[in-house]
C-alpha cells in the first residue's frame, strides 16, 4: 500500500515536471517566433527601400517628365517616408503624438528632430523597439491617440 502511494506520488510529480518542461519550450517558441517577426518586418522594410531605390534610377534613366516631378514635390519627402513606414501622413503622426503627450511641437508635417525624438519615446514607454522608426506595431499603438 505504502508503495503503491509512492509510486502514484512520483507519477504526479513527473507529470508536473513534464508539464513546466513543456511550458518552458512553449515560452522559448514563442519568443523564437516574435524575433523571426522581426527579422521579417525589418526585411520587409529593407526590400521597400530597395524597391524605392530602384524606382529613382528609373526615374533618372527615363528623364523624369515634369508632372512626375510636380507629384514628388507636392508629396511627402523621402526622410519622411524613411521615417513614416505605413500609410499616414506626417501630419497624422504628428497630431498622435500630441495627443498623446510626447510631441510639443507646432503640426506643420514636418518630421523632424522633435517628431523623432517623441517617436522614440513612446515606443520606449509603450515596449516597443525603440528605432524612431513609425511602422505598423508602433502605429496600432499610437493611432488610438489620433482622434481625441
Amino acid at each position: 500500500m505504502i508503495l503503491s502511494a509512492f509510486l502514484a506520488g512520483c507519477a504526479t510529480s513527473q507529470d508536473r515536471t513534464q508539464l513546466t518542461n513543456l511550458q518552458m519550450r512553449v515560452m522559448e517558441m514563442e519568443k523564437d517566433q516574435r524575433q523571426k517577426e522581426q527579422v521579417i518586418q525589418e526585411l520587409s522594410y529593407q526590400v521597400k527601400d530597395l524597391s524605392q531605390d530602384l524606382e529613382r534610377i528609373k526615374g533618372k534613366a527615363n528623364q523624369a517628365r515634369p508632372e512626375k516631378l510636380a507629384a514628388v514635390k507636392a508629396g511627402s519627402s523621402q526622410a519622411d517616408k524613411d521615417i513614416i513606414r505605413v500609410s499616414i501622413t506626417a501630419e497624422q503622426a504628428q497630431t498622435a503624438l500630441k495627443n498623446a503627450g510626447y510631441y510639443k511641437g507646432n503640426v506643420d508635417g514636418k518630421i523632424g528632430d522633435q517628431t523623432k525624438i517623441a517617436i522614440s519615446q513612446f515606443q520606449k514607454d509603450h515596449n516597443l523597439k525603440a528605432d524612431g522608426i513609425l511602422g505598423q506595431g508602433t502605429w496600432t499603438e499610437l493611432s488610438t491617440y489620433l482622434d481625441q
